[in-house]
């Protein structure tokens, strides 16, 4: 089966950033291509106004008690073109709904994915009432927008930078959580409660001489601890049980990594690598928090009912003392 080198494909999206801003930069601020680009506007406008075809920079609307506005200020007609090309490309998410002014279909598509794919080929086929429905909105003698064009001029600059921001997102967000204490996710990948490098007392990027200290020195303690036959009730056997498996599991994890430290990889090993990093760190995240929300919503909850039935004793105690001060009253 064909691997896909990520690297040379990061690469080759970077070096279409450099090429795309590079050109966008010499065309609209190089002084030779600005005025090149200037001649070629005046010597079309040159053209058609020899042609009589320029009739729209001149052609004002007369509005009702307001002042004549051009054509090129009303509000541009909507492209079938245009349309069908955010249709397939963003139809999941209902982009074609957004450029055709239909905001509330356009969430409701971002939202179920355009109804599980199912208004996906609605829109294909009602597609031209969409579109003349929008422009139905509009001026006739309003100008089409051509906003295909510019879709597609844009579109490798946009594509390259999504996918940019994704890489960075899908590898930096898990170290941010770690990084700000919300998870620990050396502990998560050596499968310990706490992390393995505190554990075992060593600093991470040890050495193999540090980790055979260090696990000299755990033997030690755990023999000082429970050896002996010091294990004497069933918590104390039990908690040098947890204690022995977390020291091995620890030792275990750190043994990998530092032979992972040693090992020289090439381009596509590395990169595959972060990715299958990347990736457990995401399942460890949705672990944890499919364990820990639940266990704090149910908190909430209780915390919640704990507050509703005292409110409706203290309630039920100033019901029970006023009537007690009106029947005083009363006699």
């Amino acid at each position: 089966m064909p691997t896909i080198d990520l690297g040379a494909i990061i690469e080759v999206c970077l070096m279409l950033i450099v090429v795309y801003t590079v050109g966008f930069l010499c065309w609209n601020r190089c002084f030779c291509c600005s005025k090149s680009k200037k001649d070629a506007k005046k010597g079309g406008k040159d053209k058609k106004k020899n042609k009589g075809d320029d009739f729209t920079a001149d052609v004002k609307v007369k509005l009702e008690d307001k002042n004549d506005i051009k054509i090129e200020h009303l509000t541009q007609r909507k492209d079938m073109s245009t349309a069908y090309f955010l249709c397939l490309t963003g139809g999941l998410i209902g982009a074609h709904h957004f450029y055709l002014d239909r905001p509330a279909h356009g969430v409701a598509a971002l939202v179920t994915l355009n109804f599980c794919f199912v208004g996906f080929i609605f829109d294909l086929v009602f597609m031209l009432l969409y579109v003349r429905t929008a422009n139905s909105r509009t001026a006739p003698v309003a100008k089409h927008g051509g906003a295909i064009w510019r879709l597609l001029s844009r579109a490798p600059f946009c594509v390259v930078l999504w996918v940019c921001v994704f890489a960075v997102c899908f590898h930096g967000i898990p170290k941010t959580f770690d990084a700000i204490g919300l998870i620990d996710l050396v502990a998560c990948r050596a499968g310990t409660d706490t992390n393995p490098y505190v554990v075992l007392g060593m600093k991470p990027g040890g050495t193999q001489k540090d980790l055979q200290s260090a696990t000299i020195r755990m033997q030690s303690e755990v023999q000082s601890k429970c050896g002996n036959g010091r294990a004497t009730t069933k918590q104390k056997k039990r908690e040098c049980k947890e204690m022995r498996e977390e020291i091995h599991r620890s030792i275990q994890f750190v043994a990998g990594e530092i032979t992972k430290s040693t090992q020289t990889l090439d381009h596509e090993a590395g990169m595959q690598r972060l990715i299958d990093e990347a990736g457990e760190d995401w399942s460890n995240i949705w672990d944890r928090a499919s364990e820990e929300v639940p266990e704090r919503a149910a908190k909430l909850m209780n915390s919640v009912q704990v507050w509703l039935g005292v409110s409706s004793q203290d309630a039920e105690a100033d019901a029970s003392s006023e009537s007690a001060s009106s029947e005083n009253s009363d006699l």
